[in-house]
């Protein structure tokens, strides 16, 4: 994992999660795959909240969280040498079901197209993107 430094603008809550760890060696016991996986299920009421139209706030607060999580299963990976190629490939793609779940809600939900066709052109255009690893 590359040095704080060249993370962005990150680099306080990477740096804070890795005092976490350090200062309590016992989070070492929680496997990091579970941390991606209940990071993965944030998904759910971050989509909720786009389709349910609720307030703001609890849209931002799920969204942190899942990106805070997202950010935790790597550090504790690293630090805890628990590092797998199965968490790996487990961490890619909750974050490609994320994205995806996400850029879909909007584009049906957010997106002013005139007819649903242009919605399921856009929609098509994002999963293809979503395959192909294109942020």
């Amino acid at each position: 994992m590359p040095e704080p430094s060249r993370w962005g603008i990150n680099t306080p809550v990477y740096r804070a999660i890795k005092s976490v760890i350090q200062c309590h060696p016992g989070l070492c016991g929680i496997s990091p795959n579970v941390i991606t996986v209940l990071g993965g299920l944030v998904t759910i009421p971050v989509v909720c909240n786009f389709l349910f139209n609720h307030p703001t706030w609890q849209l931002l607060v799920w969204a942190m969280l899942r990106e805070v999580l997202d950010m935790a299963d790597g550090q504790v990976a690293s630090s805890c040498n628990t590092t797998s190629r199965t968490g790996a490939i487990l961490d890619v793609t909750m974050d490609a079901v994320y994205t995806l779940c996400v850029s879909a809600v909007i584009v049906f939900c957010v997106w002013p197209a005139r007819t649903y066709v242009d919605k399921i052109i856009v929609l098509l255009a994002v999963l293809f993107c979503s395959l192909l690893g294109v942020d």
